[in-house]
């Protein structure tokens, strides 16, 4: 698909894709710098998993206080994770640093940032909208202010699908997105 997308076709309208396209347009972009290697792939994927190796630090730290604790989580997730997310690029392993970075974010009181990282989440796979629904009764209970806390959580949000949907309409392909990524997975594709 980077590809593709770097020689003019327009993701779902020119090429069937089945999740929104966050992951594949990063991947155009670092492919048009640093040249379709293979390499410029691994090094991506090994990043996402560093970065999602960092953040369980943060998070299991923040929760515990204790360096071991964190230290602990990281050894699980690096046994976990050839059995779980891989060794490769693909929108899983693409989704976890952005999830993590909204839930330290959201555990930080970042309501905002939290909710900018989640829609990134979203823009990666379908998914992570149930993120959405878990941070809303989160900073409703975790906030006395909880409708402000509210308000910035959806603020990030806006922020991120406002000009993604305008980058649809622009390509003609809203449409297109919401039949290849929402309507054919669960209407069609369930059977498979």
């Amino acid at each position: 698909f980077p590809y593709l997308i770097n020689n003019g076709f327009v993701l779902y309208k020119d090429a069937v894709h089945a999740y929104p396209p966050l992951l594949v347009l990063m991947l155009s972009i670092l492919f048009k710098v640093f040249g379709y290697k293979l390499i410029v792939l691994q090094i991506f994927a090994w990043a996402s998993i560093l970065v999602s190796d960092l953040l369980v630090y943060l998070i299991v730290f923040k929760i515990t206080k204790n360096k071991t604790s964190a230290l602990s989580g990281v050894f699980f997730l690096a046994l976990l994770q050839p059995f779980l997310e891989g060794n490769m690029v693909w929108p899983d392993i693409s989704l976890i640093p952005l999830v993590l970075s909204a839930f330290y974010l959201l555990l930080n009181k970042k309501y905002f940032w939290s909710g900018f990282f989640i829609a990134l989440a979203c823009l990666v796979k379908q998914t992570a909208l149930l993120y959405i629904v878990y941070g809303l009764p989160a900073i409703a209970y975790g906030v006395r202010r909880w409708q402000a806390g509210i308000l910035y959580y959806l603020s990030g949000i806006l922020v991120v699908f406002s000009p993604f949907v305008l980058w649809l309409l622009k390509n003609n392909s809203f449409l297109d997105f919401i039949n290849w990524t929402i309507v054919y997975p669960s209407k069609y594709w369930t059977g498979f």
